[in-house]
């Protein structure tokens, strides 16, 4: 039986492929004689006598445009304000925005006395009830002193207890104030006794 063979036109064929691959693979090139000869690049020798020469840095080139661009103003295409439009303005409120002039809230941000007032205050109040809390944890006299509740039925008698109480409080912190002085005098009177009865230096200073 004759085998048939059939012709397949080129453009059905694939452009690329393993079909039209050469199978021979490329041969280098030969050597010339001229490079076989010629000897291999060797750096020159350096002097160790003379500097280092750095090489020259490209020279800056500064940017086409600036660090930052010119803010671009408003425009305003209504036109001038009129008189009474700026009036408004003045005591019309925006938000996000300070109040207008002429107003109780404006006054309230802006009033030193007032904020001064409450500054004071504040530090007074604070003052006198560290001063209380400290009374009533130290002084042993703390218990003399009537409730406040008493206050608002006998304020003179009230006033008057409290000034007594406070002037006991002042002559016993005054009194431990004083023995414990008298103790440090004694106790330097007994070191100089000590040490003349040994034949020691004087003590010099404040407390021997």
């Amino acid at each position: 039986m004759a085998s048939k063979t059939t012709h397949i036109p080129r453009y059905l064929l694939p452009q690329y492929g393993a079909l039209w691959r050469t199978a021979t693979p490329a041969k280098p090139a030969p050597e010339t004689p001229a490079s076989a000869n010629k000897p291999a690049s060797t750096p020159e020798p350096v002097d160790p006598s003379k500097p280092l020469v750095l090489e020259k840095p490209e020279r800056f080139n500064p940017p086409s445009h600036g660090a930052r661009l010119p803010r671009s103003t408003p425009k305003h295409y209504g036109g001038a304000l009129s008189d009474a439009e700026l009036q408004a303005q003045t005591v019309k409120s925006y938000p996000g925005l300070p109040p207008p002039e002429n107003t109780w809230s404006h006054w309230f941000i802006h009033s030193r006395g007032f904020h001064l007032f409450i500054t004071l205050g504040t530090l007074s109040g604070l003052a006198i009830y560290t001063f209380i809390a400290n009374f009533n944890a130290k002084s042993p006299f703390a218990d003399l002193i009537p409730p406040i509740s008493e206050f608002p039925r006998h304020p003179f008698q009230y006033l008057g207890v409290l000034i007594d109480v406070m002037r006991m409080h002042e002559e016993h912190e005054s009194a431990l104030t004083a023995e414990k002085r008298r103790q440090r005098v004694e106790d330097v009177a007994k070191r100089n006794e000590y040490r003349k009865a040994h034949g020691l230096e004087p003590a010099t200073g404040l407390w021997g």
